[in-house]
């Protein structure tokens, strides 16, 4: 055997087995972008700030139509003392176009569904409805210990809105809402809902 032949051939073959295309492990990250794809969003806060306090907390959520506050609702309620230290809101894909599924969880406290009735968008020359929503996180806020009870806003859910003049609709601006709702991007939205936590001093 001609052994001057066959190291060479052998490298060959390592290097080629080396850059074979293969399967690898499905990880946490592969499968969070299916489930964003697939309409599943979770958004997790951290609450811990209330632990240790006597507080009445409940998670709520307020809905404003055109920069004006319409309706609003209470999704869960517990106490600081009896609770974990994070709230957790997803938003689900919906059977319907006109709503979106709801799911809000307190760890240790319970959990529970329901449905949002979005803002149907209508071009003058289509006159089918169109419906986009997005979620926005607000900036990281702190409870007002010195006050008896307080608001702090945890994420927006809101409808793009249409710009006619392209027969397009967008949804763009500040990635983190400011607490104070003085974002720009509220003043575009026609319809949005904020999610956030009350709280009131035992």
């Amino acid at each position: 055997m001609n052994t001057k032949l066959l190291l060479p051939a052998l490298l060959i073959s390592c290097a080629l087995s080396a850059q074979e295309i293969r399967q690898v492990p499905v990880t946490i990250e592969d499968i969070q972008s299916v489930l964003v794809a697939a309409g599943y969003n979770s958004y997790s806060f951290d609450i811990s700030a209330f632990e240790g306090e006597d507080w009445d907390l409940s998670v709520v959520y307020r809905i404003y139509e055109h920069g004006k506050k319409v309706d609003g609702t209470t999704l869960a309620s517990f106490t600081s003392r009896k609770s974990s230290s994070k709230v957790l809101i997803s938003t689900l894909p919906s059977p319907a176009d006109s709503l979106a599924r709801l799911y809000v969880s307190v760890p240790g406290v319970g959990h529970g569904a329901r449905n949002l009735k979005l803002y149907p968008l209508v071009f003058p020359q289509d006159p089918r409805p169109r419906y986009m929503y997005q979620a926005r996180p607000f900036k990281p806020s702190a409870p007002d210990r010195n006050a008896t009870e307080g608001f702090i806003p945890l994420l927006l859910y809101g409808s793009g809105w249409m710009e006619e003049e392209i027969g397009a609709i967008r949804f763009c601006g500040e990635r983190e809402i400011d607490p104070d709702m003085s974002s720009e991007i509220l003043k575009n939205l026609p319809q949005y809902y904020v999610f956030g936590l009350k709280y009131v001093k035992r």
